[in-house]
């Protein structure tokens, strides 16, 4: 059984390895789905350096490793508003796929939702990313809406809305 944990990114030196590590997972897991060009291209408007950093001081994001085994594995970002928990990302790298660690990431992130009385939480997934969308309907997530999102240079995000509805601890 590996050794699953979540650790807060918090350094630049932590966001720049986050970003490599985003730049590498991005490459492998979108190369079926998107052109390299707009993969080039979401990678330096939503995971450079430059873009988490803003991310995580001026729009409230938290980002964490998600480490098996004691190596860096994958990470997550979430932000809190409005009563919910948006799950920005959730990136696990290839070789540490099918080992628990998404699921684990998101047992974590309820529990953050329960210590913050929150009600929901929800994600954006590419509509054609179907090994996602399996994972996350297995667990427990619905298709709220679909949401098509002009990114610039010509590019649309395609995605589904995915929410997982929580149990208020007043239940």
């Amino acid at each position: 059984m590996s050794e699953l944990q979540m650790k807060q990114i918090k350094t630049p030196e932590q966001i720049k390895a986050m970003c490599f590590l985003a730049s590498r997972i991005w490459r492998e897991h979108y190369g079926q789905i998107l052109s390299a060009d707009q993969i080039t291209y979401m990678v330096e408007k939503f995971q450079s350096f430059k873009a988490v950093t803003n991310q995580i001081e001026r729009q409230g994001y938290t980002y964490c490793w998600l480490v098996c085994d004691g190596q860096n594995a994958g990470f997550c970002g979430y932000k809190i508003e409005n009563g919910a928990l948006f799950l920005s990302k959730l990136y696990i790298e290839k070789t540490f796929r099918r080992k628990g660690l998404a699921s684990f990431a998101l047992e974590e992130l309820k529990k953050i939702c329960q210590e913050k009385n929150l009600g929901y939480i929800w994600l954006t997934v590419n509509r054609d990313n179907l090994g996602s969308v399996a994972f996350y309907r297995q667990a427990g997530f619905y298709v709220d809406h679909d949401e098509v999102t002009d990114i610039g240079q010509g590019y649309v995000m395609d995605d589904h809305i995915m929410r997982l509805d929580l149990a208020s601890s007043s239940d």
